[in-house]
Order: C-alpha cells, then structure tokens, then sequence
C-alpha cells in the first residue's frame, strides 16, 4: 500500500491476499502509473531519504523465499503478483481489501 500511494497516482486500489493449499499469492492491482497513465494528486514525497530496490527488491525476495513474482501494466491497470510456498497447507478465506 506504501509504494502505491508513494509511486503512483492511483485513484484505485485492489489488495487481493489468498492462502490455499502450499500456497500464499499476494495481488496488488492499481490504476496508476501503467502504461505512462498519470491521475489524480502527485505521488507522496518520501517518508525518509532512505530509497528502496523497488520492483527489482521485491522480485529479489520472493524469488529467495522460491516464490513467483510478476509486474506490469496492461490495459491501464499496473498489477503486482507475488506468491511464495507456505509452511503448512491451508485453505482460508480470499481477503479482498480496496485501498483509500
């Protein structure tokens, strides 16, 4: 939620959270910066100086966890997708959760 509302100008936001089975995804759909699009307020300024790795960061840790991970934009809607194995199977309830 942190990136969206500091890297993009989104005025939507979708946060999709699901355990099943060996199995945590993670989706975060936004209607921001894809494709070049830019609405609603500038992004946020930064909340330190301190600057992160990004996309490239993530994909990093979830790759090391032996997780999937993809980014991108397509029709307007940039959606990040990571998903990493789980501990123990479960099964619980798709947590579907819009963003402010």
């Amino acid at each position: 939620m942190g990136n969206v509302l500091q890297h993009s100008r989104a005025t939507h936001c979708e946060i999709i959270l699901r355990a099943e089975g060996t199995e945590t995804r993670l989706t975060v759909r936004n209607d921001g910066a894809a494709e070049g699009r830019r609405t609603g307020p500038p992004p946020a300024p930064p909340a330190s100086p301190r600057r992160g790795t990004g996309l490239a960061g993530l994909r990093g840790r979830v790759l090391a966890l032996g997780g999937e991970f993809t980014a991108g934009a397509e029709d307007g809607t940039f959606t990040l997708t990571a998903a990493v194995p789980s501990a123990r199977r479960a099964v619980l309830p798709t947590a579907v959760l819009p963003c402010p």
